[in-house]
């Protein structure tokens, strides 16, 4: 018997940071983000299983590689919590770049509690697969594992008596975000480092720059949320804005130089907004949103500047399972 499961990737558009438990119980939190459409396969087998690429799919996880071990210490820690025995086999595929912060990790945990576990329900699966990554070495909030477990766009707000509460968020128009938004990515590392860490104490600390910083994130959740729901890509893109502007706030290690100039260009002469994706260390993920007509000269601009489109559409579809007889 052989058991799979899939989740997707996300996009985060704003509350990145305030979804960890010890900063959404200091000044609260929220989070508003969607499902892409790249995911991550975990396949758990008796018999030996293949890990190597298939039908076009890259995979990102190699037998020798420091994303393999760390699959390796997600699965056992996934089985660990469920009481199960660890699999004899698992295959870890993916179809999207890994560690520049579209959420890969959560949507890797997300998927080995789906093929572990199938009957596990859904908000019991987001509990499972972020301390499945907390257990092996990830600081993490909630909203990645809610994107990958429930797909679609998401709405979440958290509070000390719940972890979170989640609402689907749909629009007037046909995902028109999709009609102004690019993902773009480029191989070029970089971490915040222990950025959560520091942002606590800067909150505990009662450092104002990082408690006002977060407090913009937050205001601009519900302009955001509206935005979407009423087709609004001109408020659209000046939340997103705010966002970014609040994120180059809260820490001068989030946006480089670099990053900050490309970022002026695209509010200066598309009239459009960008937003960095998580703290991933293996690459950077820029989302961009641009006015109707504008994105054959946004791309000439974002490969002369070295960064690769992602195709993407928003994946209404959560976590996936499947078993079969081997």
């Amino acid at each position: 018997m052989s058991s799979a499961g899939s989740a997707p990737l996300r996009i985060d558009l704003t509350g990145g940071y305030t979804d960890v438990p010890a900063i959404y119980q200091e000044v609260g939190g929220v989070a508003l983000n969607l499902a892409v459409s790249y995911r991550t396969y975990v396949c758990l087998a008796e018999s030996n299983v293949d890990n190597t690429s298939s039908d076009q799919r890259e995979s990102i996880y190699r037998p020798s590689s420091e994303s393999m071990i760390f699959a390796e210490k997600l699965l056992f820690h996934v089985s660990s919590i469920l009481a199960l025995q660890p699999p004899k086999r698992a295959a870890v595929r993916a179809d999207g770049p890994k560690g520049c912060g579209l959420g890969s990790s959560a949507s890797l945990a997300v998927a080995a509690v789906a093929a572990a576990a199938p009957d596990l329900s859904e908000p019991d699966t987001v509990q499972v697969a972020r301390l499945a990554e907390l257990r092996a070495g990830n600081e993490c909030g909630f909203q990645d594992h809610v994107a990958a477990v429930y797909g679609g766009i998401n709405a979440l707000e958290f509070s000390r008596d719940e972890p979170f509460s989640r609402s689907r968020v749909s629009s007037t128009g046909d995902h028109s975000i999709e009609q102004i938004a690019s993902l773009w990515h480029k191989d070029e590392p970089r971490s915040s480092g222990r950025l959560v860490d520091h942002l606590v104490l800067s909150l505990r600390n009662g450092n104002p720059n990082a408690r006002s910083a977060i407090t913009r994130l937050i205001h601009a959740y519900p302009a955001i949320k509206q935005a979407i729901q009423a087709s609004n890509n001109g408020g659209l893109i000046a939340a997103v804005r705010e966002v970014h502007s609040a994120q180059v706030a809260l820490h001068d290690t989030i946006v480089s130089a670099k990053v900050q100039r490309l970022v002026n260009v695209i509010e200066n002469r598309f009239g459009g907004a960008a937003k960095l994706q998580g703290g991933g260390g293996a690459g950077s993920a820029l989302l961009v949103l641009v006015p109707d007509g504008k994105q054959p000269e946004l791309e000439r601009v974002m490969v002369h500047c070295g960064y690769r489109s992602l195709q993407f559409r928003v994946e209404a579809w959560g976590m996936l399972r499947h078993q079969a007889d081997n």
